[in-house]
């Protein structure tokens, strides 16, 4: 049967981008400082919203919002950018003090991202508005096929009140998938299916890393494992521009089984954001289909490669690509890694079998081997 209904519950953004034009800077008169004027101003969905929209890129009808919003102009101009995604803003809750929208707000100077300005940050919840958003989902459950929890802020809905009242409501409506997506609370909802990074993730197995660092695959797979084993429910690990790890039950008596799926890459670049948010749509797109993991692992790779420059996935341009794979990211990265044939400046990027023997090879113009042609040589 198909999807009835989708919800999101979590921290809703608005992404503010102020494109600044430096050469109209005047002085101020008051205190002299060069003033920094505005030429261009958008507003986008960021967070729990941009899965929402992406949702409603790909095709689904029926969506719905549960959040906690300030009485202030963001919370204004987020209920306008849900309206034009035509999502039902009924489970929106107003908080009128020690409550501010979530926002991120971009400065864009000479084309460079200036200090980001993060409004939210400091969110204390009310036990009302605990209840009243508590409330808003357990109404809405019976008629939900999916509901995705989302947590970016270290301070806002997720108090440890809500988490056990959201954690009684999913038991007692167990038809209802529950997709986890939470930078710092993933443990704190055992019974749904989680999407984590692979920082995420191997923090979540007690690995310190930086978001600077290069974590290895290896060790992605390795924390998928051990966190399916520790939740006993799907694992999704996707690692930016390489590959998206997964673990699931299949049935047998192994217990679980991984798959990797290569992340493709579109020739032209761009800046991209939100590449989780379109894994995590294509996710609840499925998971209300009754779709399958692998399909969707190749699903939020379409996603990807047909987002535009804030995350947000075109309908159908992804589905026209030729995707280009990259084979062993890692190892084309980092030249540390790098073997040689012996006595030559060939590089070997997988040992091959010992009675393997090579007749031919072709050659690219730039000296790389050829590996999408074929030759009929016998």
């Amino acid at each position: 049967m198909g999807a009835r209904a989708s919800a999101f519950v979590g921290d809703f953004c608005v992404d503010s981008y102020y494109i600044i034009d430096s050469d109209a800077a005047k002085p101020s008169l008051e205190t002299g400082i060069l003033t920094r004027p505005v030429r261009e101003q958008r507003s986008t969905l960021g967070g729990a919203g941009n899965v929402a929209a992406n949702l409603r890129v790909i095709g689904a009808t029926t969506i719905r919002a549960f959040a906690v919003i300030g009485a202030d102009s963001l919370g204004l101009e987020l209920m306008r950018l849900l309206a034009h995604q035509q999502v039902d803003t009924s489970g929106v809750i107003i908080q009128s003090t020690g409550w501010q929208t979530n926002s991120y707000l971009k400065p864009i100077v000479n084309g460079e991202e200036c200090h980001r300005y993060d409004f939210g940050v400091f969110n204390a919840l009310t036990p009302q508005s605990e209840r009243s958003l508590l409330g808003a989902i357990a109404a809405a459950l019976p008629e939900l096929d999916v509901l995705v929890v989302n947590q970016q802020f270290e301070k806002g809905i997720h108090t440890e009140g809500f988490q056990a009242g959201l954690n009684d409501l999913l038991r007692r409506h167990p038809r209802v998938v529950a997709l986890v997506d939470c930078r710092h609370l993933a443990h704190a909802y055992p019974t749904g299916m989680h999407k984590l990074n692979d920082l995420e993730a191997t923090r979540l197995c007690g690995i310190a890393h930086t978001p600077q660092d290069a974590i290895p695959r290896k060790e992605a797979v390795e924390s998928a494992v051990r966190l399916f084993a520790r939740w006993k429910r799907p694992v999704f690990v996707t690692r930016g521009p390489k590959r998206l790890p997964g673990d699931r039950r299949t049935g047998h008596s192994r217990g679980s089984r991984t798959s990797h799926h290569p992340k493709d890459r579109h020739g032209r670049r761009r800046r991209q954001h939100g590449g989780g948010h379109r894994c995590l749509s294509r996710g609840r797109g499925l998971a209300g289909r009754g779709g399958r993991l692998r399909q969707l692992c190749r699903r939020r790779h379409r996603a990807e490669t047909s987002a535009d420059g804030h995350g947000l996935a075109g309908r159908d341009s992804g589905d026209r690509r030729i995707p280009d794979y990259v084979y062993q990211p890692e190892l084309a990265e980092d030249i540390r890694h790098a073997s040689y044939l012996p006595g030559t400046a060939f590089e070997i990027a997988e040992p091959l079998p010992a009675e393997f023997e090579i007749h031919f090879a072709i050659f690219d113009q730039d000296g790389t081997l050829s590996t999408l042609r074929r030759v009929g040589i016998r």
